[in-house]
């Protein structure tokens, strides 16, 4: 029986975990707004069992320059996707600041009764 070795299996974990982030901000880049964050239930089960494992490890010895290195890059993967969802959250909100603003010109208001759908 092979003896399970918490430091590799954290190291796998966090690899896991970067490449999820890396294909979700891949995703969001090209996303399909109608679908859900692919992986997201999967990344939320991955960073829970890594806070497990990293409590029940703490107070051991230091972390191996492998797993240093992992969480690095991990981290630099969580930033990026990060900055990619507040930029996406902007855009978004200048969407929707756009269309409430032809709510009028399209629907009309107590002054106008607006234009019809097939009209420019």
């Amino acid at each position: 029986m092979s003896e399970v070795v918490p430091e590799r299996d954290e190291l796998e974990m966090v690899r896991t975990l970067t490449s999820l982030l890396q294909q979700q901000r891949v995703w969001l880049a090209h996303a399909d707004w109608g679908q859900d964050l692919p992986d997201a239930e999967r990344r939320n089960s991955l960073v829970w069992r890594l806070s497990r494992l990293r409590a029940e490890v703490t107070g051991n010895a230091a972390s191996a320059p492998d797993l240093s290195q992992a969480v690095c890059g991990l981290q630099e993967a969580y930033s990026e996707l990060d900055h990619a969802l507040r930029l996406a959250s902007v855009v978004l909100q200048e969407a929707l600041a756009l269309l409430r603003g032809q709510n009028t010109a399209v629907y009309g208001d107590h002054a106008s009764p607006g234009r019809s759908l097939g009209s420019a």
